[in-house]
């Protein structure tokens, strides 16, 4: 897919993955122009049917309201529909008149509806209590604006260990209820927050083991409404069912991307700035070929050594994400190696599952419910 990332934002998350790139100023400064060019060369060689393209950020919300809607009429030409992710902050009715002209697909970044779950999107700045509460209030009332207006509404939840350790989990579900009950959202990310700043990653990143257990509680969530479109759990559901899934359980080279096409805000060409641009903190252009050596490579090292030579789930993830290798190192299998095991172990032992296996149906768990391929912002592991 295409997104459209100018790296400018307003959002106060110390560990954002773009966070060390806008640190050092070494990003190239948004070019209207030559963005707009870029995407018009990029969308005609797309088929109508393709992945809808993406703005993205940063935070695009800051692109002046006139530029933001001849980005979002070139797709909508194209397509008949636009995508947007946003931190939600800015939203205010011109934006959504925009958003219904152009049928575009919102997709919010919160993780949780309190400033104690939402903490991590808190974080970056000495906020008071006052103003967390503020911020987090302004973004649920913008998603109720939403949902006034029509609009399709999508949310990413980032699982950190600010809402998804065991004792934060019911709180964690009762949002997830809240989403469906009040707003009628029940297509969510919940990924894994991949923290690069070493100071800060005790204290947000979960372990694999904690991000397992978080999953598995999820996945069990997921299967008392057939509506809900709770992923990476469902991901993995298709994955062993040999349905499409998101990128990080697919081969993936960290400098090329193929998943996920971005347009930089001077028209340049990047990958999707996990891994490397994200340690580095300098913005990597797109290398035009893919390398293929860390999955010739990974299945021949011991697991205990960074590998997975001999794992019963590699063709199920290929390592995951080389965005979130140990070490920070994208050679390495994803640090949240236990997390994937243990949900898929789990997945295997549900016997729903296995009926499903066994009858030969579709791509999820849920009686009657169908892989969800409509309108939405794209789901990867962005933010």
């Amino acid at each position: 897919m295409i997104s459209i990332k100018p790296i400018e934002c307003n959002g106060y998350c110390a560990s954002c993955y773009e966070a060390k790139i806008r640190e050092t100023g070494f990003y190239p400064r948004f070019d209207f122009c030559a963005l707009k060019e870029a995407l018009k060369k990029l969308i005609e060689q797309l088929k109508p049917d393709s992945e809808v393209p993406c703005l993205h950020g940063g935070e695009p919300l800051l692109i002046p309201k006139n530029q933001l809607e001849e980005l979002l009429r070139i797709v909508y030409q194209r397509f008949g529909r636009t995508s947007i992710q946003t931190n939600g902050l800015l939203i205010d009715d011109d934006h959504i008149e925009l958003f219904k002209k152009y049928k575009t697909a919102v997709g919010i970044s919160l993780d949780g509806d309190t400033p104690e779950l939402n903490y991590g999107r808190l974080n970056a700045l000495n906020l008071s209590p006052e103003k967390r509460i503020e911020l987090t209030l302004r973004v649920i009332k913008n998603i109720a604006k939403l949902r006034d207006a029509n609009v399709n509404i999508s949310i990413i939840c980032l699982l950190r260990r600010y809402n998804a350790l065991p004792d934060k989990i019911p709180e964690l579900l009762r949002f997830l209820f809240r989403l469906r009950d009040e707003f009628g959202i029940f297509s969510v990310r919940l990924n894994e927050a991949i923290v690069y700043d070493e100071k800060l990653r005790p204290q947000e990143e979960l372990t694999g083991k904690e991000l397992g257990q978080a999953w598995i509680v999820i996945y069990e969530a997921m299967k008392t409404d057939c509506r809900f479109d709770w992923r990476p759990p469902l991901d993995f559901v298709n994955k062993l069912l040999g349905k499409p899934a998101v990128c990080v359980l697919n081969q993936c080279d960290v400098w090329s991307t193929a998943a996920e096409v971005c347009i930089i805000g001077d028209g340049s060409l990047g990958c999707c700035l996990h891994g490397g641009a994200a340690i580095d903190g300098i913005q990597a252009l797109r290398a035009e070929k893919s390398g293929v050596e860390r999955y010739e490579i990974l299945p021949q090292i011991p697991q205990d050594e960074g590998g997975c030579q001999g794992c019963h789930f590699w063709l199920y993830c290929y390592g995951g994400c080389p965005g979130a290798g140990i070490d920070n190192d994208w050679r390495n299998k994803t640090r949240f190696c236990e997390g994937y095991k243990m949900l898929y172990e789990h997945i295997l032992s549900d016997s729903i599952f296995r009926l499903k296996m066994i009858e030969g149906k579709a791509e999820s768990i849920q009686t009657g419910h169908q892989d969800w391929h409509g309108d939405r912002p794209h789901g990867d592991h962005s933010d």
